[in-house]
């Protein structure tokens, strides 16, 4: 049998870690180690503040930490718009699917559009998978690997901040869960990566699971002019089989994707 024990104090260890000798120093915090964060929206207004990343793989006791926290700066203000085809409910509240009610003789399409990235999606999800299989750590809001930036969706790697808790080479999987009403479908996304070599490569494309090529092969891939000189744009398109998917977007940790 075996048991969780604590590291020693001032040190930590990744989930999953076997062994004391899996055991790190902490190193002195950084701003780099602080995450903005929004409260919940209530009644059309949301507060910006800030905290540690998690999992902490820094000082966060000490005085110059404290300090660093203490002083952050609180922001209230309009909470950020939906994204098309959501509202706020009554209260101002989350983001739900608007309704619509059609005229008769014509019926509604509905679509998921994911764009302004204010908010983490509900059934978008990611987890870790490295040499040895699947990590314990599979929460949505893993501040070590997808997360949300300056209106989009990066690999954290991207950043270029330090104390990284997933080594490079493991893969971040990120899923969104979605059904599909029509026959067909269609999906439309952009990526951009550091260069078009690593797409299918350090960069991959699934659904439920199996290369989108081999599953999808009416999906479309077209190279557009990246928004940075350093980075190249992808575009795939086309329809999606009607019924239940996982769409996953796997990145190997380190290599530069957003």
């Amino acid at each position: 049998w075996a048991k969780c024990l604590p590291c020693p104090p001032s040190t930590w260890a990744p989930a999953g870690s076997l062994g004391r000798s899996a055991c790190q120093q902490r190193r002195p915090c950084t701003s780099q180690d602080l995450k903005v964060v929004n409260t919940p929206c209530v009644h059309g207004q949301w507060t910006k503040t800030r905290t540690w990343k998690q999992p902490s793989v820094c000082l966060v006791n000490a005085s110059d930490a404290l300090a660093m926290l203490s002083g952050a700066s609180v922001q209230t203000g309009p909470c950020a718009p939906c994204e098309l085809g959501m509202a706020r409910g009554a209260a101002g509240g989350r983001c739900v699917p608007e309704i619509l009610t059609c005229p008769r003789g014509k019926h509604a399409v509905s679509q998921l559009v994911l764009s302004r990235w204010a908010e983490w999606p509900r059934n978008l999800s990611q987890e870790v998978v490295g040499p040895q299989g699947r990590s314990p750590v599979v929460e949505a809001a893993l501040d070590d690997g997808w997360q949300l930036h300056e209106g989009g969706l990066v690999m954290v790697d991207a950043l270029g901040g330090p104390g990284a808790v997933v080594p490079s080479g493991q893969d971040v999987l990120l899923h969104l869960d979605l059904e599909v009403l029509l026959s067909p479908g269609h999906l439309t996304f952009f990526m951009e990566v550091a260069s078009d070599t690593m797409w299918g490569v350090h960069v991959r494309f699934l659904v439920d699971g199996v290369p989108a090529s081999l599953v999808q092969p009416e999906l479309m891939t077209t190279w557009l002019r990246g928004s940075r000189q350093d980075r190249s744009l992808v575009k795939v398109s086309g329809p999606l089989s009607q019924g239940l998917h996982r769409l996953t977007w796997a990145c190997l940790h380190g290599s530069g994707a957003e």
